[in-house]
């Protein structure tokens, strides 16, 4: 996979080509001039340009266009009335070739085969005649003609594959040998060209060394500098020029840099002790068509290079792309129908949620089970009813809605006349409270169901989304950087890190991870940081070591550092009295250059208010580790504080510092003001209102969202130590302390809140300071 800056190159790349037609143009005149000047033994042996025109017009090139270029340059590079008369009868072939493939409408305008064959024979019918003569000069056209016919066939393949499929989509082998063999027929044909001091080949090799070495892997670049040397020896019949042009790629592959004047350099010097020293080809004018040709390597745009690099990684790591998209594919929907499972499930236990009647239809059946236990049985039942109907009803309206508003009912509740006539008073009354404790047990046993029940529902709605996120972060573009991974490998060992391998990946434009396979003699956590930085330009820091698969080396994982990192300090007394604190403290990371900051103060004080606090803040540090939505995270804890029958309450003062997004998020339930005290001297009131967690249903936090500034400090507080600096404006205080450290600060805020109650801590009193700077 490749980063956004690959997509971009290769976005440009595809753009490029459709408005670069002049330049391809230029590119096909340079080769078939080439190509046509190729001599092999006997100048008759040249029919290798006739074949590549009529391989480019079966691969559908413009067949007007191929013969105008073709005419042109076999005229430039022979320059003779048989030239004439051969060039002028393969273009007409071709042009009436292309003409015919219009007019019978020939499918993507590309011949067949065998229709290909045919045009091709009698294109060399010009050929043939200027070329018959002795027997000597007839053999060598029959080994011409056979020849052409081969070349012909190498040139379909390779042509075939970069035209057709694309270069991109990766050649077979034997595409590359076809490849290899037109190369090496290109440079014997350069080796006969020369304008003024300068040969052709010779301004090639060191460009073809050089590119090869900037822009492919070292197998291709130790390749292309053997071909470039069969090349030569086959036309100078000097097989030592293969030794040298591989002595030349293993110098450039030796001193390639950054900087390409070093290896340009060193490929210059190299050629110069090779040719003095085995008196090959010490001349002027190679000497100087060699330096030409190192000359305009580097004056080559670097960009070009880094586009053509990223492109040929792309075609080299295909297999390995195309397997990651496909697990990750199947990932993907895999975790999506997991979503949907725990979607359903979240649905089924919130319908399973009863609940509980109404207090008017709760009283109602209280009155009716009332009157079925106690007056149905009655003796007295009918002339009560008949004498005084509606006043009993009213009465016992009276004394059912009293006795459930609180729970109980006395004698006192009895309505006087009742009282006084009614011969089952004692009775009523015990049975009454008795449906009374019964239906609060009901009420308190249902609703503890429904509350179990809400919290699993609200889970698994959770897990549901944490998935459904989780799909989405798996179908996600990772972008590898293999060209980055060989120099981070390269570099490391040659300041003394022995790297067994290198990782470089990122999902996003601002975040770039590593993952080093280091040895464990050499790992050292300064040094990697220093130089991985130093070499990908960017602040790396290390997150992760852990043993690795290899016996001896372990696995460092470092990522981009965030634009922002925080110091921090506190301060916590506990109540006069007391040994535990109610109030709990927490500052953890989230993750890398993300920060849960919280204070929790419990009901009370004491060992049972820090047990409910301490609680509250475990659970809100792991739902966020988990990856939990906030809103999702306080109604569940809610519903957890609020099963138990005994009072349990706390309230809730969080703040999350993305150090990377550069912002904070403070959530607040019934706790104390918060506050940012700004590098310029500002301080900014963060408020808080709602009443604490596990009192109400239905909670709704107080939510601000601010973004960071340099050198900004946050200052949490309880309501211990907000109560007691209440007589004085808070914010005025903390702007007149000229502090910036987080823990003097907590102290002295500290010292001046028990000064304020007579060095008596009237609650338990927590504060947190955190300062936020940005990473050098």
């Amino acid at each position: 996979m490749l980063e956004n800056k690959t997509r971009y190159y290769i976005d440009n790349f595809k753009d490029a080509k459709l408005k670069t037609k002049s330049l391809i143009l230029i590119l096909l005149f340079i080769a078939l001039l080439t190509i046509n000047s190729t001599e092999v033994y006997l100048s008759a042996l040249t029919p290798f340009g006739i074949a590549l025109v009529f391989a480019l017009l079966g691969v559908g090139f413009n067949g007007y266009i191929l013969s105008a270029v073709f005419f042109l340059s076999y005229i430039l590079s022979k320059f003779s009335a048989d030239a004439f008369i051969v060039s002028l009868c393969v273009s007409l072939v071709v042009a009436a070739a292309e003409y015919l493939s219009q007019v019978l409408k020939v499918k993507n305008k590309k011949l067949k085969n065998y229709q290909l064959v045919l045009l091709y024979l009698v294109s060399l019918l010009g050929y043939i005649f200027v070329s018959v003569g002795t027997l000597k000069e007839n053999l060598s056209l029959s080994i011409s003609v056979v020849l052409s016919f081969i070349f012909l066939y190498i040139c379909l393949r390779f042509c075939t594959a970069l035209f057709s499929r694309g270069i991109w989509v990766g050649l077979n082998l034997d595409e590359k040998i076809c490849g290899a063999t037109i190369y090496v027929v290109f440079m014997l044909g350069a080796l006969n060209i020369s304008v003024y001091y300068f040969n052709l080949a010779i301004v090639l090799l060191p460009i073809v060394i050089l590119f090869s070495t900037f822009v492919f892997k070292l197998d291709y670049v130790v390749i292309m500098s053997v071909l470039s040397g069969v090349a030569l020896s086959l036309y100078y019949l000097e097989p030592l020029y293969i030794s040298m042009t591989v002595l030349l790629s293993i110098v450039a592959i030796a001193f390639k840099s950054r900087y390409k004047i070093i290896s340009s350099l060193s490929v210059e010097f190299a050629y110069i002790i090779f040719v003095l020293l085995f008196n090959i080809g010490f001349a002027l004018m190679e000497i100087v068509s060699f330096s030409f040709g190192v000359l305009v390597f580097v004056l080559l745009p670097r960009k070009i290079l880094e586009t053509l690099s990223i492109l040929t990684s792309k075609s080299l790591f295909k297999d390995e792309a195309a397997v990651i998209d496909r697990v990750k594919g199947q990932m993907e929907i895999r975790l999506k129908n997991l979503s949907l499972v725990f979607n359903e499930m979240h649905n089924n236990y919130m319908d399973m949620v009863r609940g509980v009647l109404d207090d008017d239809k709760a009283i109602e059946l209280l009155k009716s089970e009332l009157v079925r236990s106690v007056c149905e049985s009655c003796d007295e039942k009918n002339n009560c009813y008949r004498l005084t109907g509606s006043f009993i009803e009213s009465a016992l309206d009276v004394v059912v809605s009293n006795g459930y508003a609180r729970g109980k009912v006395l004698l006192t509740d009895i309505p006087g006349y009742m009282a006084s006539n009614c011969c089952q008073v004692n009775k009523l009354i015990l049975e009454l409270n008795n449906m009374l404790s019964s239906y609060k047990e009901y009420v308190t046993a249902v609703s503890n169901v429904d509350s179990s029940r809400v919290i699993i529902a609200e889970q698994l709605l959770a897990v549901s989304t944490l998935l459904d996120g989780l799909s989405k972060e798996v179908s996600a573009v990772i972008n590898f950087d293999r060209r980055l991974e060989d120099k981070l490998v390269e570099e490391l060992r040659l300041v003394g890190i022995v790297c067994i391998k290198a990782t470089v990946y990122q999902r996003d434009i601002s975040v770039k991870e590593i993952i080093l396979l280091v040895s464990n003699e050499t790992y050292n956590d300064n040094k990697i940081e220093k130089y991985v930085s130093k070499i990908i330009a960017s602040d790396m820091r290390i997150v992760k070591v852990k043993d690795s698969s290899i016996v001896g080396a372990v696995a460092v994982t470092l990522v981009s550092s965030p634009k922002y990192d925080i110091v921090f300090g506190s301060s916590v007394i506990a109540k006069n009295g007391k040994v535990a604190c109610g109030d709990c403290c927490n500052i953890t990371p989230i993750d890398y250059g993300k920060y849960l900051v919280s204070i929790s103060d419990g009901m009370g004080s004491g060992k049972r208010a820090n047990s409910i606090s301490t609680l509250t803040t475990k659970l809100v540090e792991n739902f966020y580790k988990a990856g939990f939505d906030s809103d999702i995270i306080l109604r569940t804890i809610n519903e957890l504080l609020s099963l138990s029958q005994d009072e349990n309450f706390a309230t809730i003062d969080l703040c999350i510092i993305d150090g990377r997004n550069s912002t904070y998020d403070f959530i607040k339930l019934a706790s104390a003001n918060g506050y940012i005290i700004h590098d310029r001297g500002e301080c900014e009131v963060i408020e808080g209102s709602n009443l604490p967690i596990g009192i109400l249903d239905n909670i709704k936090p107080h939510i601000t969202k601010r973004l960071i500034s340099n050198m900004d400090i946050i200052v949490m507080m309880s309501d211990g130590v907000a109560d007691a600096l209440s007589g004085i404006k808070i914010s005025d205080y903390l702007r007149s302390l000229d502090i910036i450290n987080p823990q003097t600060l907590c102290d002295t805020i500290m010292e001046r809140a028990l000064l304020e109650t007579d060095g008596v801590a009237r609650d338990d009193m927590s504060v947190i300071a955190i300062r936020v700077f940005i990473v050098d």
